[in-house]
């Protein structure tokens, strides 16, 4: 008798933990934690831009400097660009945006007003200003004129990553930088494989000595179009004067903005080869300022000026150049009465002697 009873108890103390057992399992199972998926990773956003953070995707960008401007519409962010600065001129489809100000003055009210959430500059604002459109919730992302060509792709990679995220601008940036640099590569490779003596050059954006040196991008993209750039030793836009006798190129670029009577009028320049042999080229320097696509049709009109014997197989825009060199011609026979038709630069053309 006292055997049943244990065993009755000892059973029902089986029961009652079994039950236990599966209202626990029970509860387990009909928990939100272990019911719900685990919460999916953005992989485009945020993303950290040195101290910046952007947290979403831009619906709304102001661009104060024109040059960045013009990357935000090569990589296709035209519709998200809602101001621009005071002096954006190009392409023409933006210059009615609200103008912003510049880095120096921004215009703080009307940036106010379109409430982008990232404001482009490529100089550093007043920490004031900076501050200010912090409060406004916008942040401020500064990206300098690029030195390099590694400078240049930054720029546009870190552009593309805000405007799309981490995975999709890496990839926008990418398909519209790395044709920009093979169109760059593909003018060096064509002369390596075709000039054995390369001629040498400068590029003058204010006479006299003020010109292309070795530390600016402008004087490592004459080197990359086969010219061996007779100012690469010097520094931050200066040739020195007390070494004018080495200041002998054989082609000069120069700001189509230079009267290019001053060349022939020049102490300096005036007996130089490429002064006598009619070898100036003019350029539009604003496109080596905008470092955008624009500036690589720049460069292969240069390579095919100084090697036109070269086929570079680029997109140069020949009418252009030819328009120039025609209203130069005009310019050059009105100023040249007193002169004999020998010693006038006619700028009848820029082709070059052959190379050996």
């Amino acid at each position: 008798m006292i055997i049943k009873k244990w065993l009755a108890l000892f059973l029902a103390l089986v029961l009652l933990f079994s039950l236990a057992s599966c209202q626990f399992f029970n509860r387990e199972e009909d928990s939100p934690s272990s019911s719900q998926p685990a919460e999916e990773i953005d992989p485009e956003y945020p993303v950290a831009i040195g101290d910046i953070r952007i947290s979403q995707r831009p619906e709304a960008v102001v661009s104060l400097s024109p040059a960045l401007t013009e990357v935000l519409i090569d990589l296709g962010c035209s519709d998200r660009l809602a101001g621009i600065s005071d002096f954006d001129d190009y392409p023409s489809s933006i210059t009615s945006l609200p103008r912003a100000g510049t880095p120096q003055l921004p215009n703080l009210e009307e940036i106010e007003n379109i409430s982008p959430s990232v404001v482009f500059a490529s100089s550093s604002l007043t920490q004031e200003d900076t501050v200010k459109l912090q409060q406004m919730d916008i942040e401020v992302v500064v990206l300098k004129k690029a030195a390099t060509l590694d400078e240049l792709e930054n720029i546009y990679l870190t552009i593309a990553t805000i405007m799309d995220g981490a995975v999709s601008g890496e990839e926008n940036g990418r398909r519209v930088f790395d044709p920009l640099l093979e169109r760059a590569q593909r003018l060096a490779s064509a002369v390596q494989a075709n000039v054995t003596q390369r001629l040498k050059g400068v590029y003058v954006r204010v006479p006299d000595f003020t010109v292309a040196t070795g530390d600016t991008l402008e004087g490592r993209l004459l080197s990359m179009i086969g010219i061996d750039n007779i100012a690469q030793e010097y520094g931050e836009w200066v040739f020195p004067a007390d070494k004018a006798s080495e200041f002998l190129p054989q082609i000069i670029f120069y700001d189509q903005s230079i009267d290019i009577q001053q060349f022939a009028s020049s102490e300096v320049y005036k007996n130089l080869d490429a002064v006598k042999n009619n070898q100036l080229v003019p350029v539009e320097s604003l496109l080596f300022e905008r470092q955008s696509s624009r500036m690589f049709s720049l460069l292969e009109e240069m390579a095919a000026a100084a090697y036109p014997q070269i086929d570079f197989g680029g997109e140069t825009s020949s009418d252009t150049q030819d328009s120039a060199l025609s209203q130069q011609d005009a310019s050059l026979e009105s100023s040249g009465d007193s002169e004999s038709d020998d010693e006038l630069l006619t700028m009848d053309g820029v082709s070059m002697p052959g190379t050996t």
